[in-house]
């Protein structure tokens, strides 16, 4: 499994501000603060009707390669990423650090308070 700290997601996006990031964490906590190209699926959402996840992210991906899977800390975007393997979505990327470091190392996010 592959992961990458806020830093390198930083570098990547000013590379290519097209990249797919999925944050699984819940509409609230999205709502208070989330990296602005972050397109939300709860990951309750993804374990209870996996399909129907599955086909909306394969809609986001496009062209693009990799996934980047970002949740508070780490710990939820990990289990994300297990889950969409299972799938066959085999270029996921988790986010060490999270949102909690995003926000911490001063990158700019989008809040909805």
């Amino acid at each position: 499994m592959n992961y990458i700290d806020t830093k390198e997601l930083y570098q990547r996006l000013q590379e290519n501000p097209d990249l797919v990031i999925v944050d699984v964490r819940s509409l609230e906590e999205y709502r208070i603060a989330h990296v602005a190209q972050a397109r939300l699926l709860p990951l309750d959402s993804l374990m209870s009707n996996p399909k129907e996840s599955i086909d909306q992210i394969k809609e986001w991906i496009g062209s693009q390669d990799t996934i980047y899977v970002i949740c508070l800390s780490d710990h939820r975007s990990f289990l994300a990423c297990h889950k969409l393997s299972e799938h066959t979505i085999d270029n996921v990327c988790f986010i060490k650090g999270g949102t909690q470091e995003w926000v911490a190392s001063g990158y700019p996010i989008v809040s909805n308070f």
